[in-house]
């Protein structure tokens, strides 16, 4: 038996031990909305805040439907708040909603046009890579004309609330236009001296979305956007394309030739400085290739292989002036010359000095491998 000073010693044990217990604050999945998407626009009204749009899927308890009803009808809500910091704002959206917002199924964060012209993105994705309530392999996209309007687009064949946009990431469809930036790409792009981040831009027109045009920063602000067919040069040159079509014109004829880019690879070498301090770069393109489309019998197969060698290498050649001109290096040219030049430390001086005493050597090899159910012409 236990003496009374000892029974006294172990009560208070037991009352300090039951203070000291704290209840879990987790919330069930039915109090919750999820947030799948975040919108950052331009306020034309108030240049001192910020437009967030946070598109929230309505689940079967948030939207008081029955799990039959939901897919049917608008399967999705999108908050507006108006703050000049993104902490205000994820504060702000909670008195918006009954349920606590989730961001766990975050998937991509989109920036206006305006917005990308004159805020700097640099705080933003700081912010989103530092909180631990974020995906960093989220995507992130430049949205023409502005995000809003991208977040409220509903196609018709969207499955999941907000998951159209995030299918055309490579998820659902494959296209040599789109390049998906991840958070901490970006980041990893933002923090380095001198490189360039650059994500895909993504297009409203009626009720669809397009994904055609890359948008490239310098110091945070979105500098140049690479149109259509200089989007699939510049994934190429990245080995980031998949697979794409050429039309080429043939000896001039008519009706062009549609050659299928199976597959390519690209390998850029940092190869010399010059005695004139130029710093020569070796790009090497293979690409293996699939005759489409032929408008015309009288050809040669080698030939046409010189031929696109040439179109190619002159596309090519093309966009990496023209990079070179708008001081942008999506390629990390500097991060190569930097690991072959012990005494090069990395600076943002590579943009507006060493980058314009860059040239290219551009070597393109494209083979045609098939020509479909017909004998290929040798």
């Amino acid at each position: 038996m236990l003496n009374k000073p000892i029974k006294i010693f172990v009560l208070l044990l037991y009352i300090f031990t039951s203070l000291s217990l704290v209840s879990c604050d987790y919330k069930d999945i039915d109090r919750r909305i999820f947030i799948v998407a975040l919108g950052i626009d331009y306020n034309d009204t108030n240049s001192e805040e910020l437009i967030f749009s946070f598109k929230a899927a309505l689940t079967a308890g948030s939207s008081g439907k029955g799990s039959s009803e939901i897919g049917s009808g608008q399967d999705y809500h999108i908050y507006e708040v108006k703050a000049d910091s993104l902490a205000n704002a994820f504060r702000e959206v909670k008195t918006l909603t009954s349920f606590e917002p989730d961001y766990s199924h975050m998937k991509i964060i989109v920036f206006g046009q305006k917005f990308a012209e004159n805020y700097s993105i640099n705080s933003i994705i700081d912010f989103f890579v530092r909180r631990r309530d974020f995906q960093v392999i989220a995507y992130s996209a430049v949205a023409f004309p502005n995000a809003k309007e991208v977040l409220s687009v509903s196609p018709s064949d969207e499955y999941l609330p907000g998951n159209a946009l995030f299918m055309k990431f490579g998820q659902g469809s494959e296209s040599p236009y789109k390049y998906t930036a991840k958070l901490f790409q970006m980041y990893d792009r933002l923090i380095t001296p001198g490189s360039t981040p650059f994500c895909s831009v993504v297009e409203k027109k009626e009720n669809d979305l397009y994904i055609k045009k890359v948008a490239l920063f310098q110091d945070g602000k979105l500098k140049l956007i690479l149109e259509q067919d200089e989007a699939k040069v510049l994934n190429i040159l990245n080995n980031t394309s998949d697979p794409s079509s050429l039309r080429y014109n043939y000896r001039g004829a008519s009706n062009p030739i549609g050659v299928g880019l199976n597959q390519t690879k690209t390998k850029i070498k940092f190869k010399e400085v010059t005695e004139s301090r130029n710093i020569v770069f070796d790009i090497n393109i293979k690409v293996a290739a699939t005759l489409e489309e032929v408008g015309i019998q009288d050809f040669n197969t080698k030939d046409l292989e010189n031929s696109i060698n040439r179109y190619v290498e002159e596309k090519a050649l093309a966009l990496l002036e023209k990079l070179k001109e708008n001081q942008v290096d999506p390629l990390q040219l500097q991060r190569l010359y930097w690991s072959k030049t012990p005494s090069y430390e990395l600076s943002n001086k590579w943009l507006t000095k060493e980058y314009s005493k860059v040239q290219f050597n551009v070597n393109v090899s494209v083979t045609i491998e098939r020509s479909g159910l017909l004998k290929m012409k040798q």
